[in-house]
């Protein structure tokens, strides 16, 4: 699987998290999540976007992948004045990412995609990993799907 090393700016991001404990429920859970901020309509509750892709990240890892992690779905915002009690608040530091692209049925194509870059040898930092839904069709199985890892 191809990727890119780029450097990213910080980028603050807003929306709903949940701690996810790798006990063969990751899926089941990440998917209520998706069904949630989709269901409630989280999206048009955050306010001041910097942009209008929705990401999923990954952070505060207790080890490697296999180890429990908090999981976010939101936007990266300019400013966070308005959060919902629902909401919280993140900020992915800058610094050095391997970019993967993947496209095709979402679920698919960004599973398949997780599972060959935990089979990389990738010197993962294990901070803040993330993908980025460019939002190019509203076709789901036709989506692109940038994914960030964070290196060391």
């Amino acid at each position: 699987m191809n990727y890119e090393i780029i450097t990213l700016e910080e980028k603050k991001i807003v929306g709903i998290s949940k701690k996810i404990i790798n006990n063969g429920e990751a899926v089941k859970d990440i998917a209520e999540m998706w069904n949630q901020f989709n269901v409630k309509n989280i999206y048009n509750e955050i306010l001041d976007k910097a942009v209008p892709n929705v990401m999923g990240i990954y952070y505060d890892y207790e080890g490697d992948y296999t180890k429990p992690y908090n999981f976010m779905i939101g936007c990266e915002v300019k400013k966070s004045d308005s959060l919902n009690e629902e909401m919280s608040q993140i900020i992915i530091p800058s610094g050095k990412y391997a970019k993967f692209t993947v496209r095709g049925n979402v679920q698919k194509a960004v599973g398949e995609g997780w599972m060959k870059i935990w089979n990389m040898n990738l010197d993962r930092a294990y901070t803040y990993d993330f993908e980025l839904y460019r939002n190019n069709s509203e076709d789901m199985s036709d989506m692109i799907v940038d994914i960030f890892i964070a290196l060391k």
